[in-house]
């Protein structure tokens, strides 16, 4: 949810706070909220960030998915948020709808004056499911990820805006970039206390107040077959520590986090030469 409107907000900030002053805080808002951001102090925090969601450049695409009003108040948000001198960068997802649209977020971003514009790829869960039925939009394949990617890549380049190519596949095209879709580096506790396969896919492995946090890191098979490598169109690829495919996508669309992630071109180039090599010798 939106983590302005709980009043708790400031109080969980100042219990993290004086538990280590240095934690790093990054909060996601849709930026419409940035009084009560700073209502909860957030300027007073070493190293403190925040994202804002758009799910379009400007008001026509952003306010059809977020309702009327909302692109110009999460605007607003960021310069305001920006005045107090604190850290904002965009988040958009990355689809069939918003892929043609890459060059006018970073020109929005560059003019906003934030440090990065970030995309995150529509996967189908939460309310994507809905637009997806609806067919207001659509995952993007692998070819077309990949031109997606690339995209990111220039406009980054064209207007000096930092773009996140530490995620899945972005090796596959330079292999300099690109992170672990693996999930198993760092570690995910919802507020329930449910330690989470990962934050998106909310596959819950355990209680923490429970089952003991180090416990269920350590030694629970979800985690231990992704340390052996357990991944079904990755496990052999060259690119498996460096990438490991995104492991959100393989869930939301085959039901099984340990499969192929179905945006890797790689695998699906490799598939393609199977079904013409099955069709050759038939």
């Amino acid at each position: 949810g939106e983590p302005a409107l709980s009043p708790q907000f400031p109080v969980i900030l100042d219990w993290i706070h004086a538990k280590d002053p240095h934690t790093r805080h990054v909060i996601l808002t849709n930026g419409t909220l940035p009084q009560r951001l700073w209502a909860g102090g957030l300027a007073r925090f070493p190293e403190v960030s925040v994202q804002i969601s758009l799910d379009g450049p400007d008001a026509v695409t952003h306010d059809s998915i977020r309702g009327k009003g909302s692109f110009d108040q999460a605007i607003a948000g960021a310069y305001f948020l920006q005045a107090h001198g604190i850290s904002v960068y965009f988040q958009a997802v990355l689809s069939k709808r918003t892929a043609p649209l890459i060059p006018d977020f970073f020109t929005l971003a560059k003019k906003v004056g934030v440090t990065q514009m970030a995309f995150a790829r529509l996967v189908r869960e939460g309310q994507a499911v809905g637009l997806l039925a609806r067919g207001e939009d659509e995952v993007l394949p692998p070819r077309e990820l990949r031109s997606a990617f690339q995209a990111m890549l220039i406009e980054s380049a064209r207007t000096a805006v930092a773009t996140n190519t530490n995620q899945p596949l972005f090796t596959l095209l330079h292999p300099g970039l690109g992170r672990s879709g693996r999930y198993w580096e760092g570690m995910v506790v919802d507020y329930q206390g449910y330690l989470l396969a990962s934050s998106r896919s909310r596959l819950r492995l355990g209680q923490v107040l429970e089952s003991g946090l180090e416990s269920l890191y350590l030694e629970h098979p979800h985690f231990a077959r992704l340390r052996r490598g357990r991944i079904k169109g990755c496990g052999t690829c060259p690119h498996l520590k460096r990438c490991g495919g995104d492991r959100n996508a393989a869930l939301a669309e085959t039901g099984d986090y340990f499969a192929a992630d179905p945006g890797c071109w790689q695998v699906s180039k490799t598939l393609e030469k199977e079904i013409v090599y099955e069709k050759a010798v038939s």
